[in-house]
């Protein structure tokens, strides 16, 4: 990975993937997303705004009142970011690739058998599609 680049499903700041607990994505006012354990590391200290990693847009930190408490956990979950991540991990090497016949194309290019299999909507991919996944309407 060249410096400055960033991977889907992984926080810039500590290259951790993402999950629903403690690498939860959150949201800045920018628009970046970094996880909770690394924004609460670098919110420490900070009183009224937290500055974005990458722009240094600063995000307003809304003060600990009522349930929920302020802070990072204040921040809206990427709830697009978790989503587009559980539904990559649905992406599966096909169990039945083994027993289809090798001319089964790819079903987004036609150039390559097919070695991925969609649990989601039974679409059939080669690797190199992989990462251009169309077959469902979440992208």
């Amino acid at each position: 990975m060249e410096k400055g680049e960033d991977v889907v499903g992984l926080c810039a700041v500590c290259l951790e993937a993402f999950d629903e607990d403690v690498h939860l994505p959150r949201l800045l006012t920018c628009g970046h997303s970094f996880c909770s354990s690394c924004l609460t590391q670098i919110a420490c200290g900070a009183r009224a705004a937290l500055e974005c990693p990458k722009c240094r847009t600063p995000t307003p930190l809304r003060q600990q009142q009522g349930p929920g408490g302020g802070g990072v956990h204040a921040l809206p979950r990427n709830f697009d970011l978790v989503d587009l991540i559980a539904h990559h991990l649905h992406l599966q090497p096909s169990a039945q690739a083994a027993a289809l016949p090798p001319q089964r194309p790819c079903e987004n290019c036609a150039k390559q058998d097919a070695e991925w299999f969609c649990s989601v909507c039974g679409g059939h991919l080669c690797t190199a599609c992989d990462d251009q996944y169309t077959f469902c309407t979440f992208f």
